[in-house]
């Protein structure tokens, strides 16, 4: 695949600002890895960038090795909250609708693995501090990743970089991520190696909750309009519902009152 073939592949429509390319698709070709499709993106930025604007979120990863180190960036979740009460009420609440069906409330898009993470973690971010809770990290990874998931035709989902929001409890890192575990937070070690079989070939990065995709600031950044997210967002949802009748579901059971983890 060319250059310009592979970027085409990244980058989607709509731009959000001096520093975006664009909105910046998750979605990996399984046949090209993870480094190509980083190396593109950070070779297409502007060559003033580094002088001129504060780093993208590209460009602040750094490798697993170093994560004991850059752990103090991650914001600290208050004692006084309950975690894992916030990550059920997100994880479930129906405040979404589309044109076609107002009628239907829809959660975030969990059951679209492919693709649409930034659109789903921002709303998570968003949520949180609605809840109380503080602005979480943007927690992004890197890399050739591969999930395993009943969400899709094919049993698996590929991503070039995927996005979270993620909290420091005890001194470790943890983040929401039910696209890929609807039951719990994950250890950001756990959430790692259930993306990639050698978590030393992935890079990270810990932004914060203003960023939005790679090529976004990834510190004191201006954030997404609520009405950019909303259209991103219902896109995905379009394509959740249509996943979920290419799959042979109900999507008014599955994507209504009877969600996977409501029947396990």
């Amino acid at each position: 695949m060319s250059f310009s073939s592979l970027l085409t592949s990244i980058v989607l429509v709509s731009f959000f600002g001096p520093l975006a390319l664009a909105q910046v698709s998750a979605a990996r070709d399984p046949k090209i890895s993870g480094a190509q499709y980083l190396k593109a993106v950070r070779a297409s930025l502007p060559k003033r960038i580094s002088t001129e604007y504060p780093k993208v979120v590209v460009q602040a990863s750094f490798s697993v090795s170093e994560l004991a180190t850059k752990t103090e960036q991650v914001v600290s979740f208050p004692e006084s909250l309950n975690l894992h009460q916030m990550f059920n009420e997100i994880r479930d609440e129906r405040f979404l609708s589309l044109d076609s069906k107002p009628e239907f409330p829809r959660r975030l898009s969990w059951l679209y693995p492919a693709d649409g993470c930034f659109t789903r973690a921002e709303y998570m971010s968003r949520k949180l501090q609605g809840k109380g809770a503080p602005a979480p990290t943007k927690v992004y990874a890197f890399g050739s990743l591969r999930v395993a998931t009943p969400n899709s035709a094919s049993g698996i989902v590929t991503w070039w970089y995927h996005v979270v929001v993620g909290y420091k409890v005890d001194g470790q890192v943890m983040v929401f991520d039910p696209a890929i575990d609807p039951a719990a937070p994950l250890s950001l070690r756990t959430w790692l190696s259930g993306m990639v079989e050698d978590i030393s070939n992935v890079k990270v990065s810990f932004c914060d909750a203003n960023s939005f995709d790679p090529t976004s600031v990834c510190k004191a950044g201006d954030a997404i309009t609520p009405e950019s997210l909303l259209s991103q967002q219902r896109y995905y949802l379009e394509l959740e519902w249509d996943n979920m009748l290419g799959l042979g579901k109900d999507p008014e059971k599955v994507l209504g009152n009877l969600p996977p983890w409501k029947l396990q």
